[in-house]
């Protein structure tokens, strides 16, 4: 296994390997994300990514984890005293509203 140090989901991804009698072991730990992606490319263990940080094309072999649910909080941040332009507040607006 190839491990993102500050994943925020390592926790849960390993209760769920845990739940379903597999365990995880990290070979390499980085928090570049590219560093791990060169590791794959060169046989030195699989990364589990989410899927908007797969590069495209056809070096690398991506399979999809099925049957499993991870999700994740995200919020929108600003400097408060600092001014912001309209469109990030109205962002942030639309945000709060959801």
């Amino acid at each position: 296994m190839l491990n993102r140090s500050n994943c925020e989901m390592r926790e849960a991804l390993h209760k769920t390997c845990a739940e379903h009698g597999q365990s995880l072991y990290a070979i390499y730990r980085s928090n570049r994300v590219d560093w791990l992606l060169e590791l794959a490319r060169n046989g030195s263990g699989a990364v589990i990514l989410p899927a908007t940080a797969i590069p495209k094309g056809d070096d690398l072999v991506s399979l999809p984890i099925e049957g499993v649910e991870f999700t994740r909080q995200v919020v929108g941040l600003r400097y408060r005293h600092q001014p912001t332009r309209r469109e990030a507040d109205e962002l942030l607006r639309e945000l709060a509203l959801n």
